[in-house]
């Protein structure tokens, strides 16, 4: 009896380690798992964040796996609207491409590389990349907040040169300085403007000018009759309130001009 009880216990005790240990992967769970590639990496770099309009922005990239000779699509997504294709590249012997998009209107707009899936790997995406639209405009189109002996003007004449939609001072042996500026809100990012003397200023006349982003120092520097200087790309990054000054450095009368000045900025 105490054998046939022995026996009994160890049936039992197997019966229950069987029970409770897991089951074998079904050849079913092995296929689901066999199927569920690995995606393709996209890496992705736009040429630029801040586009002009009617500039091209280019993306460049690479592919991992780098799936020579096969395509890769660059997809636009304007404001709420769908993802749409712009662009088809072929990728190098290295998995490498170029992709470029020129867009023709202001809206913001977010930009991103695909590539399609294969049998060996799933869909790709690169990250978004988010671009800017910026159009330059002339700031004789703008309303001043403020001004004193300076204004917007059709015109003004430097070295004998017309330069139009300009600002230029008005100014007489009473008055020394002077200055307009504008709210731009931040919205701007650079201006481009020549700066100098009219060529009605008084032969002995010198002219300090000075560019203020909100009240900081942008630019400065000081002119005679027929000196002039063109600044490009000054930055106005954060700038809430764009000024020009002038001041008189002589005893002469001056005729302060910024020629034909322009801010690149957003709508």
């Amino acid at each position: 009896m105490r054998t046939t009880r022995l026996i009994l216990t160890g049936l039992v005790a197997a019966a229950t380690a069987l029970s409770m240990s897991p089951a074998p992967p079904t050849a079913g769970a092995s296929r689901a798992s066999a199927a569920r590639p690995s995606p393709f990496q996209v890496t992705a770099t736009a040429s630029t964040s801040e586009l002009v309009l009617g500039k091209k922005v280019t993306f460049t990239g690479g592919l991992t796996p780098p799936a020579a000779g096969r395509t890769v699509v660059l997809r636009q997504k304007i404001g709420d609207g769908p993802w749409r294709t712009e662009d088809t590249a072929t990728l190098d012997q290295d998995g490498k491409y170029t992709l470029a998009d020129r867009p023709t209107t202001m809206d913001p707009r977010q930009y991103r590389v695909v590539k399609r899936a294969n049998q060996y790997h799933s869909r790709g995406v690169s990250q978004i990349m988010p671009v800017t639209m910026y159009r330059w405009t002339h700031v004789s189109d703008l309303a001043p907040r403020d001004n004193r002996r300076m204004s917007q003007v059709r015109r003004v004449t430097i070295d004998g040169v017309d330069y139009p939609r300009s600002l230029k001072s008005s100014a007489s042996t009473a008055t020394t300085a002077g200055f307009i500026d504008f709210n731009i809100d931040r919205r701007c990012i650079r201006l481009d403007a020549r700066f100098g003397m009219g060529d009605a200023a008084d032969v002995d006349s010198s002219v300090k000018h000075e560019v203020l982003g909100d009240g900081a120092s942008l630019y400065s520097n000081t002119f005679g009759l027929q000196e002039s200087q063109r600044r490009r790309k000054l930055d106005l990054h954060g700038v809430f309130r764009l000024a020009f000054t002038w001041d008189s450095v002589a005893e002469s009368v001056p005729v302060a001009a910024v020629a034909s000045p322009r801010v690149l900025c957003t709508r």
